[in-house]
């Protein structure tokens, strides 16, 4: 896929998104996180899309909680979570990254807020991500691993 043409499938998706009524942040190509300041308070309406989606590589990112309608997403950060995610959580959307593509499950609830649960060395196994907190979507690549399922 051309530059240009991959360019024009970020602003699609980044505008089904918004249709669905998602709250959708713009993030640089090959990156994870938003650069733009306050990307928090970010509400891109669908006729500023052509704005902050304009023909440069870039990624989509759903802003979780209350700007999507309480929209949350569970991610699953290490293998072992991903492998026991079915033995534990209901069945929904899932999505992911190639490597991991069942790592992200989705739901509505609301007036859920962010949560961590960490190993004993500190490293993050589960995060329950709500406002305040973004997810890239597809076809978002952040470090050229593309990212795979769609939120519906």
């Amino acid at each position: 896929m051309s530059n240009e043409d991959s360019t024009a499938s970020t602003r699609r998706f980044a505008e089904g998104y918004t249709q669905r009524g998602f709250a959708v942040v713009p993030i640089p190509g090959g990156r994870k996180r938003p650069v733009i300041s306050s990307w928090q308070e970010l509400r891109i309406r669908s006729e500023e899309l052509n704005e902050y989606f304009n023909g440069h590589p870039q990624n989509v990112g759903i802003l979780l909680g209350e700007p999507s309608g309480w929209v949350v997403d569970v991610d699953l950060d290490v293998p072992e979570a991903v492998e026991l995610g079915p033995l534990f959580l209901t069945s929904t959307v899932k999505s992911g990254r190639e490597s991991a593509p069942r790592s992200h499950w989705w739901y509505r609830s609301e007036g859920a807020h962010t949560q961590r649960w960490k190993d004993t060395d500190g490293v993050t196994l589960v995060e329950l991500r709500s406002t305040g907190c973004q997810t890239l979507v597809e076809p978002s690549t952040p470090t050229g691993t593309a990212t795979s399922g769609t939120m519906s």
